[in-house]
């Protein structure tokens, strides 16, 4: 991956702690950490996505591949 990649990744990272600091503070700001799901459409597609998962990984982030059944589940 580029070292754009990274950055980006760190500045996500930052976002999201922020937002989790800010919503217990004493003036929340209804922010509603959800997650998302990434559905691949071709085969690769899905090899981008397991690079993704593989690369937020090195940054301790928990992504996972899950099956179809488990995406109709949660959506």
């Amino acid at each position: 991956f580029p070292s754009h990649d990274t950055t980006l990744t760190k500045m996500n990272m930052y976002s999201v702690e922020l937002y989790r600091k800010l919503e217990n503070s004493q003036t929340p700001i209804s922010w509603r950490e959800c997650g998302s799901i990434k559905i691949a459409s071709s085969s690769q597609r899905m090899a981008e996505i397991r690079r993704q998962i593989g690369w937020a990984k090195t940054f301790g982030l928990d992504l996972q591949e899950i099956t179809p059944n488990q995406v109709a589940e949660v959506f």
